[in-house]
């Protein structure tokens, strides 16, 4: 399968920026990235966007340092795993990941209290994996129409009452949860990886029309979060699936 890849990471009106991007092995902290790349049947390939959180400089530590460690544990996974064997694989890297936070917590005080949502795409085997733990969000636009695929973790989510306060998070709690299945793809599906800074801002109905619009869809995202206040770090993956190798518009991707 081909991607083709926009990431983009705004400050907005916070001190610093504590979301991080991960694109394969490389970590986006500020500004923007394009690529497209070109993935056989046997590529494991992992994108992920993680929001920080916690006390003076914690957030994007604890970003950082889960966008690596998810990123070493990508990179081990043997090939020909099955769906449900690579799906418990994702759960363990989860807690392991998890572990490992808190451990850099409670061992350093500067970062105590320190933690991060996730949402990943993970390419493997010529298919395609989400998961996610927190409140940044993926969707896919496929016929026009906008879709959010993760769901948030969050007292909002849960309670209907406006919130910010997570019920899971990377470091947040004794233990992580990660829900992560099989996302079919079709070619000239559009996925959109985001914080919560960027939809907190702005509208899905808002969100579907600059994908179905916008010449640089992940630029006009993140400038019209910013010009609705942008009270927060505002990120925005942006990934157009163009063809598939056996080139049958409507197929799953299989490489």
């Amino acid at each position: 399968m081909e991607l083709r890849i926009t990431a983009l990471t705004n400050t907005g009106r916070r001190e610093r920026n504590e979301d991080r991007i991960l694109l394969g092995e490389e970590i986006l902290a500020e500004g923007r990235k394009d690529l497209s790349i070109l993935l056989d049947g046997d590529a494991c390939y992992l994108i992920a966007l993680a929001d920080g959180m916690g006390g003076y400089n914690a957030g994007e530590v604890a970003a950082e340092m889960v966008l690596k460690l998810m990123a070493r544990e990508v990179h081990s996974v043997p090939s020909g795993l099955s769906e449900s064997t690579l799906l418990e694989q994702i759960r363990s890297w989860a807690q392991k990941v998890h572990a490992q936070v808190l451990e850099e917590s409670q061992r350093n005080p500067d970062l105590a209290g320190m933690g991060t949502t996730l949402v990943a795409l993970l390419l493997y085997g010529g298919l395609a994996y989400y998961f996610n733990a927190g409140d940044s969000r993926l969707y896919r636009l496929r016929d026009g129409c906008l879709v959010q695929i993760s769901q948030d973790h969050s007292v909002k989510a849960v309670t209907g009452v406006p919130s910010h306060m997570l019920l899971n998070s990377f470091g947040g709690g004794k233990t992580v949860f990660v829900d992560c299945a099989h996302l079919k793809l079709l070619d000239s599906d559009v996925l959109l990886l985001c914080s919560d800074g960027l939809t907190d801002m702005i509208t899905d109905d808002e969100i579907e029309a600059i994908l179905n619009t916008a010449q640089d869809p992940a630029k006009e995202l993140v400038v019209s979060a910013l010009k609705r206040g942008g009270q927060d770090n505002v990120s925005a993956i942006v990934i157009h699936i163009c063809r598939t190798m056996n080139k049958h518009s409507g197929s799953e991707m299989e490489g």
